[in-house]
């Protein structure tokens, strides 16, 4: 194999740099590509790619690009043109595809009689695109023409379709002040006592739809509602309640800052995590004296996930950056189970079961833990064997649900000394004859007249600030 002189090669590139990179700009086109699709997402955090990050990101790819350059013209094989487009076309899959193997792994586990997990499939996607790498080399400056095209093609496609939509908002003008209008409960600081206060427990249920909207598709011989007539036998308060959001991270934005001077019209995931980790509930509770313990994937309150399963939830700028790639899902890949819900519910159980073991009444303390069911996939490994996402197979895995909570509730130690808090966020959310609005809340331990003012899941977050 001819190697070319390496000094030659570099005084090529700097006298005659239109010939020497002819057709190798393509990892350049591909983050390029990715830009626009999030500018076409996330326009209004569209300065993110400008911040420290965006620039060393920028500068990493523009590195690895000379490098590939470099090889390519050092060591002109056919190992290292197919190397170039494998590393090429997994750049465009990993950036730029996630959300298809998202989409595509739900579509296929309909239809397969095992679980497929993302990272399963994106295994799979990278040994197909290592076999057409292998198969285009002989092709090598007509297939990467082809790409370079169709990446052009692509972003200026995104950017024009951002045009077009930007002159579609400023036709129809800015919001009037009553639009997307929250009520607002007030609440007393009078009398509080920042001593000896009672523990408090905020359980949140993800997707879990009221009783009331069930029922009507509940089969006759359907077996009793266990988490029900658990709370009822228990002494809890019960309500159907209403959600203004039907997106988890924008209803607990809701709660955790409510009564703040956040207007919540911003529904982007980006701005609901810079606010939901500056929430004000949480700082209004540790100025009465309570401590916070976090059992979510969310920071909130400067309080970090316990959990690195984080779906599309980016905090720092890093993450927020790169939050409509792959790179979500692999840190997601180093939790056992994390491409299902089962790892991180069975986390939630265990670790949050033990540091309430390890509690004592009237410590100031307020937890919060946030199970990812009746939530899809139906899918718990070991207990719940997958199911399709519709209704009925959304009802089983519900009343299976009802049973995980009942046995969580049963193990917690000294149940009767906290004040307890059990809600969904909003309900199902894949059928039209359920509306995701409404779901439930359960009440212990709280006065009458608190529990009357509370109308919507949001309004718990006045309820915690008048503790």
């Amino acid at each position: 194999m001819k190697l070319v002189n390496y000094f030659s090669f570099l005084k090529e590139l700097a006298l005659n740099p239109e010939k020497s990179l002819r057709i190798h700009f393509s990892l350049i086109l591909v983050y390029t590509s990715y830009c626009s699709i999030y500018y076409l997402n996330h326009h209004a955090d569209f300065e993110i790619l400008f911040t420290l990050s965006g620039i060393k990101l920028f500068c990493f790819i523009l590195g690895f690009q000379f490098l590939a350059t470099l090889l390519l013209n050092t060591f002109q094989s056919n190992k290292t043109k197919a190397g170039y487009l494998f590393i090429v076309f997994s750049s465009f899959l990993l950036l730029n595809l996630a959300g298809f193997l998202v989409y595509a792994t739900e579509f296929l586990n309909k239809y397969l009689t095992f679980y497929l997990r993302i990272r399963d499939l994106l295994i799979a996607f990278l040994l197909v695109l290592a076999f057409l790498s292998f198969i285009l080399k002989s092709k090598f400056d007509n297939t990467i023409r082809i790409f370079n095209t169709f990446l052009a093609v692509l972003i200026i496609g995104n950017i024009g379709r951002v045009t077009i939509s930007g002159r579609i908002v400023t036709e129809k003008g800015p919001l009037r002040d009553n639009e997307n209008e929250t009520t607002r409960i007030p609440y007393s600081d009078d009398g509080v006592n920042k001593y000896a206060k009672q523990n408090i427990l905020l359980i949140l249920l993800d997707e879990y739809s009221s009783w009331d909207e069930l029922e009507n598709y509940q089969e006759s011989n359907e077996e009793p509602n266990d988490l029900r007539n658990f709370l009822d036998s228990a002494g809890f308060t019960v309500k159907t309640s209403h959600t203004l959001k039907n997106s988890t991270i924008n209803s607990l934005n809701m709660i955790f800052n409510r009564n703040s001077n956040l207007s919540f019209r911003d529904e982007s995931h980006e701005n609901a995590s810079k606010e939901l980790k500056e929430s004000a509930v949480i700082n209004s509770l540790h100025e009465k004296g309570y401590k916070f313990k976090n059992f979510s994937f969310f920071n909130i309150g400067n309080h970090e996930s316990f959990y690195s399963w984080q779906g599309p939830y980016s905090y720092n700028e890093f993450e927020l950056l790169l939050s409509l790639s792959i790179y979500p899902m692999v840190l997601s890949s180093l939790k056992e189970d994390s491409a299902s819900n089962a790892g991180y519910n069975r986390e939630v159980e265990k670790q949050s079961l033990e540091y309430l073991k390890n509690l004592g009444p009237n410590e100031n303390i307020f937890v919060y833990v946030h199970f990812l069911f009746p939530h899809g996939p139906f899918y718990l490994e070991n207990e719940f064997s997958y199911l399709e996402r519709n209704l009925d197979n959304y009802i089983t895995f519900w009343n299976f649900c009802n049973k995980k909570i009942v046995n969580y509730l049963k193990s917690v130690p000294d149940l009767n000394t906290y004040k307890i808090i059990i809600t969904g966020d909003h309900g199902f959310r894949s059928d039209r004859r359920i509306d995701p609005s409404y779901t439930i809340t359960a009440f212990y331990n709280f006065d009458n007249d608190e529990i009357e003012r509370i109308s919507t899941v949001q309004d718990i977050g006045s309820l915690l600030l008048s503790q």
